[in-house]
């Protein structure tokens, strides 16, 4: 992302990991963690809303770090 911060897969997929170590705990389950989940899934929708990659990574976000499984 530091060489293409306009590469929305990149962002989709670090929202995506975020979340998965967030729930599973391989990374620490933190506030901080959680928010760039949430910011790095928004930035990959903003950049190509189109791309399944980037509504997955929001899904994930809901479904792993808020456990909200109605809007995931």
């Amino acid at each position: 992302m530091r060489l293409d911060p306009k590469f929305a897969l990149s962002w989709a997929l670090l929202s995506y990991v975020d979340a998965r170590g967030y729930i599973t705990q391989s990374l620490p389950p933190t506030a901080a963690l959680r928010e760039e989940a949430r910011q790095a899934a928004e930035t990959a929708l903003t950049l190509q809303p189109n791309l399944g990659e980037a509504v997955l990574a929001k899904g994930a976000y809901h479904y792993f770090c808020l456990k909200d499984y109605d809007t995931a």
